[in-house]
């Protein structure tokens, strides 16, 4: 009840539910984004595709990565795929969502990470595991290893 079924819209144009197609039985590491950036955004979301390569592979594909955009008037479906293939993120267990301002700021403001302009929004990543609902936060200079390592102790949780 708390993440609800907010509809957004993935990278590639599918509508989705937030917490039944996003989060449900999942163990999740979120940020937020928006492609325009040009500081934090890819150097972020480059990092976070080292740590996917970090994962053990039994676990590579069952740690999903959600990454919303905080500029959804301007980060279209398309924008957000060219997004993940520019910054090597483009997995299947990978989502970039977008959808109506209104319902992503809802999204993000349950999330803690609401932002009234997207130069202003937090880089902090929020990691968790759904079913046992063990959620940490993680701040984005922290090493590649150690989020691994956080990201598989969620996992076995």
């Amino acid at each position: 009840d708390y993440f609800g079924e907010t509809q957004l819209v993935d990278q590639y144009n599918r509508s989705v539910r937030f917490y039944s197609d996003v989060l449900r039985g999942k163990t999740v590491l979120i940020n937020v984004i928006y492609t325009d950036c040009k500081d934090a955004c890819p150097i972020i979301t480059r990092k976070l595709v080292e740590v996917r390569k970090t994962l053990p592979a039994s676990l590579r594909d069952s740690i999903h990565f959600v990454s919303i955009s905080v500029d959804p008037e301007t980060d279209t479906p398309a924008a957000l795929l060219a997004y993940a293939r520019a910054n090597e993120a483009d997995y299947p267990s990978w989502i970039f969502l977008t959808g109506r301002k209104r319902l992503v700021d809802a999204v993000t403001r349950r999330l803690g990470q609401y932002a009234s302009e997207p130069q202003m929004h937090t880089s902090l990543l929020i990691a968790g595991n759904v079913n046992s609902g063990q959620w940490i936060k993680v701040r984005p200079d922290t090493s590649v290893e150690l989020i691994a390592e956080r990201l598989k102790e969620l996992a076995r949780r």
